[in-house]
């Protein structure tokens, strides 16, 4: 830990910083024996159905690949998707970003819309995030009310 901050105290440039975390989060991953290094490792089905511009992401390799491809540690976030905690999308319009769709609470909510690098998104990506929301929650809730309905007992007439 010591030497963390050290680096981070003599941190000169933001480069250095992307660097840095980047080393920490490889670091993370190798030792935590939570995560899988199976590539070919499925996520359980996400809660939200996904749309031709909102892609969920179903397996290690893909979540790997966003990270690569936005250029941020999206795979620390595998944790909590195999264990339902979340779900990871990929927003391919109107730009392109990733979104984590947080499931710990008593509906699925949008936690996370990040750009590339981490970066903001514009007004209109958060619209169509929200928009796309609101119509997969209300098909969610119809999934949550029919599953409660079956698992009524019924009352046999005598």
């Amino acid at each position: 830990m010591q030497d963390i901050e050290a680096r981070l105290r003599n941190l000169q440039q933001v480069g250095a910083l992307r660097t840095l975390h980047d080393e920490l989060a490889d670091q993370l991953i190798q030792t935590d024996k939570t995560f899988s290094t199976d590539d070919r490792e499925k996520f359980p089905r996400p809660a939200l159905r996904g749309s031709k511009d909102i892609v969920p992401i179903r397996t290690l390799a893909e979540l790997d690949a966003e990270g690569r491809v936005m250029q941020y540690c999206s795979v620390v976030y595998a944790r909590d998707v195999r264990n339902r905690l979340a779900c990871i999308y990929r927003v391919l319009s109107p730009e392109r970003a990733t979104l984590e769709i947080d499931l710990s609470g008593s509906h699925p909510r949008v936690a996370q819309l990040r750009g590339f690098q981490n970066g903001p998104v514009a007004h209109e990506t958060w619209q169509a995030v929200f928009a796309w929301h609101r119509s997969a929650l209300v098909e969610w809730k119809e999934r949550q009310a029919r599953r409660k309905s079956a698992k009524k007992p019924t009352k046999h007439a005598r």
